[in-house]
């Protein structure tokens, strides 16, 4: 394919056969993690673009998910990593976020946007919310301008941070700015 979006089930765990087994070899780490697993279908599919939804766990994970955080920079496929709010689906009310991966092309820097904002998010009853000022947000993700919501940084320095793709590593949230604002 040229193109995917995907928003895979999360938390899946698949028998090792599935990996160890696999006739296409399209799986480098033999895992049973389904996180790991449904983006490493994804990249062997596709020779373009992939925009893919994933449990935060992804970000910072041991074992298969750190192997594939390092085999996803290591080729320079990761081209953003954009945080979102907690209540967007409505099966389940825990943040998710979207990694969009480029085949095409190798990269060197990474976009990491965090949209849990007032600006990007719509509280509703419930703990739901919704996304609003999607244009911005596109706008935003593809700037390489720094913002207080936004920062493009280059894959050495999150190789020093033991390859952790949390958004909050690289972009500080409201409350982390005011308490560095109070200290200075």
């Amino acid at each position: 394919f040229e193109a995917a979006v995907c928003a895979p089930p999360m938390g899946v765990r698949y028998s090792q056969d599935i990996s160890g087994n696999d006739l296409w070899g399209r799986f480098e780490e033999k895992t049973p993690v389904g996180n790991v697993l449904h983006i490493q279908h994804l990249l062997a599919q596709t020779k373009g673009r992939i925009v893919v939804t994933v449990p935060n766990s992804v970000l910072f994970g041991k074992g298969a998910e750190k192997q594939l955080r390092e085999y996803l920079l290591k080729h320079g496929y990761l081209d953003a990593v954009i945080a979102l709010p907690a209540g967007l689906c409505t099966h389940t009310a825990i943040p998710l976020t979207v990694l969009v991966l480029n085949r095409s092309r190798r990269t060197d820097v990474i976009r990491f946007v965090n949209a849990d904002t007032d600006e990007f998010r719509d509280l509703s009853a419930k703990k739901r919310c919704a996304l609003k000022n999607i244009p911005n947000l596109l706008a935003l993700i593809a700037s390489k301008n720094t913002s207080a919501v936004a920062a493009s940084i280059p894959i050495s320095q999150i190789a020093d941070n033991d390859f952790s793709l949390e958004v909050n590593r690289y972009v500080l949230d409201e409350s982390a700015r005011k308490l560095n604002a109070d200290t200075l």
